[in-house]
This record gives C-alpha cells, sequence and structure tokens, in this order.
C-alpha cells in the first residue's frame, strides 16, 4: 500500500478525534525507514 493511501484511510478513519498530524508524521517516518536497507 502506497504511504499516501495509508495516510488517507487514516484521516478517513479518524473523524473528529482521530490521529494528530504529529502521529501521521511519525508513522510517515517510520515506512520510509523500514524501506532503507540496513546501514543506509
Amino acid at each position: 500500500m502506497p504511504l499516501s493511501a495509508l495516510i488517507a484511510c487514516i484521516d478517513a478513519e479518524r473523524g473528529n478525534g482521530g490521529l494528530s498530524s504529529a502521529v501521521r508524521v511519525w508513522l510517515l517516518a517510520y515506512y520510509r525507514n523500514a524501506k532503507r536497507p540496513d546501514g543506509a
């Protein structure tokens, strides 16, 4: 699943009281780092 689709799903499901922007930014960084080979 592309990251943009993941964030779109989060936004659609969170409504007015869902994840904060900080949590979404953390998820973005997490998934970007997960795709890097070790030591990169």
